[in-house]
């Protein structure tokens, strides 16, 4: 629905909880992979050390331009940090895209059986 509100959310609760763990944890991997404190990471981003633990310890929603930020310093790209194959959105695609795939395989098997 374009320019309404929804009535349900997209993320559950739940969901939002594990995404911003996940995203905390990878942004923590990849700030000691490359040898950064969380103050050098605040740094490098220009933004506060107490910022980048609050994001490690899932305690923050960040906006767009902070994750690109982030992503830029970590040297990777956004959606490194954004697991959304772990959410139900990305689990429902998939099951439809399966669905898909499986009428296809039936129909190809069904037309070679009458041919």
């Amino acid at each position: 629905m374009l320019g309404g509100m929804r009535n349900e959310r997209i993320f559950s609760r739940e969901e939002c909880k594990i995404l911003k763990k996940i995203f905390g944890d990878l942004v923590r991997k990849r700030r000691k992979v490359i040898g950064l404190s969380q103050e050098d990471l605040g740094f490098e981003s220009g933004l506060h050390r107490t910022y980048i633990g609050s994001i490690e310890r899932e305690e923050t929603n960040l906006s767009l331009e902070n994750m690109a930020v982030l992503a830029i310093i970590l040297r990777c790209e956004v959606r490194d940090l954004v697991p959304l194959h772990q959410c139900r959105m990305y689990s429902r695609i998939f099951i439809v895209a399966l669905d898909i795939v499986k009428y296809f395989i039936f129909m190809v098997f069904t037309a070679n059986l009458v041919n």
